[in-house]
């Protein structure tokens, strides 16, 4: 089990090395906790936040960090870092609220689960490999309001998700990204390349869906769905690939060149 010391516990690193199951909410304040490749901690519907970093290195998706019910919800307040195979995170939310890396191409392929970024400093996610097909998400929350950048320590730098939604007053920087179903903005939220620049490319296979006063920076949008615009939402692109219909821009439409291809 995870033990909540309610003492004065100096101890540099925590491991956890068999199979554990939560029987209840629990919180833990280890200085360097880790799950080793023999071990499970299964959230079992409960609550588990920890307040430190987490690192985890598995070689099956039975082991590490083990969401299958629908209430499971874990807060990693660190850094969370994954390594090795990809763990079942088939169900609930992983709320992060320090950086996010995976140290091999496999290491982070969740499931069903919703990883809500929602730290109150700069957030940065670095995979080892970003595609559809390694490292990717599924359905991401931006929440953050001070911002979160995706990095890619590869030649793959495809970031791939199902759903992607940016709350009101957040931002998000990546390189390539794909959106497999819906990409929503809300407010002002703002969705741009690295360092500021334009998103080399946005690939949308559903709905682009921006409201209020939100903004996309892109150089090339492949847009294979529909796009729904509130008046004061601008889509500021360089070149807008049309795939299977014409869109009606409801806001501001700030694009040189639009081609059906």
């Amino acid at each position: 089990r995870l033990v909540e010391p309610g003492g004065i516990y100096t101890v540099p690193r925590t491991q956890a090395v068999g199979s554990i199951t939560l029987q209840d909410d629990v919180t833990v304040d280890y200085a360097d906790f880790r799950a080793l490749s023999s071990s499970r901690i299964s959230v079992n519907g409960h609550t588990l936040v920890i307040d430190t970093d987490f690192t985890q290195s598995s070689t099956s998706t039975s082991q590490g960090l083990y969401m299958v019910n629908a209430n499971d919800d874990v807060t990693i307040m660190g850094t969370a870092t994954f390594g090795g195979y990809f763990p079942a995170l088939n169900a609930g939310i992983l709320r992060l609220q320090g950086d996010l890396e995976a140290t091999s191409t496999s290491a982070y392929r969740p499931g069903n689960v919703t990883t809500r970024f929602e730290g109150t400093r700069p957030q940065t996610v670095t995979f080892n490999g970003a595609s559809s097909s390694n490292n990717r998400f599924t359905d991401v929350q931006i929440a953050n309001l001070a911002g979160v950048s995706f990095v890619s320590q590869s030649t793959t730098d495809d970031f791939y998700t199902n759903d992607l939604t940016l709350l009101d007053g957040t931002s998000l920087q990546a390189p390539d990204l794909w959106v497999g179903e819906r990409l929503t903005l809300e407010g002002n939220a703002t969705l741009r390349g690295p360092e500021g620049a334009r998103l080399p490319r946005l690939d949308l296979a559903d709905v682009l869906d921006m409201n209020g006063t939100s903004r996309v920076y892109a150089e090339t949008v492949e847009m294979r769905s529909d796009l729904e615009m509130e008046p004061g939402a601008e889509l500021d692109a360089s070149l807008v690939n049309l795939h299977s219909r014409l869109v009606e821009p409801g806001g501001i439409y700030t694009v040189p060149r639009t081609q059906a291809v």
